[in-house]
């Protein structure tokens, strides 16, 4: 799933890098492939997850921007 994550981005950035517009994301914290007690409590972001929220953000009207994405496991303590 990490492959897909990254593949997903690969695509936004593809369609709208053509269109001069800047693409990028920053995921903080530990990503895993992995379905398990971290990943469905929040420690650790999920790979689909991840994945999921890029194709979101490729699939946005384009009469929208996002102007910061910043993915952090939901337990992150500030």
């Amino acid at each position: 799933m990490v492959f897909t994550a990254l593949s997903e981005y690969s695509d936004i950035f593809i369609f709208h890098g053509s269109s001069n517009i800047d693409c990028s994301a920053i995921a903080n914290g530990g990503i895993t492939d992995e379905d398990n007690e971290d990943t469905r409590n929040g420690k650790k972001m999920s790979a689909e997850a991840v994945g999921k929220t890029y194709l979101y953000l490729s699939q946005q009207e384009p009469a929208l921007w996002t102007h910061e994405l910043d993915l952090r496991p939901a337990q992150e303590k500030f």
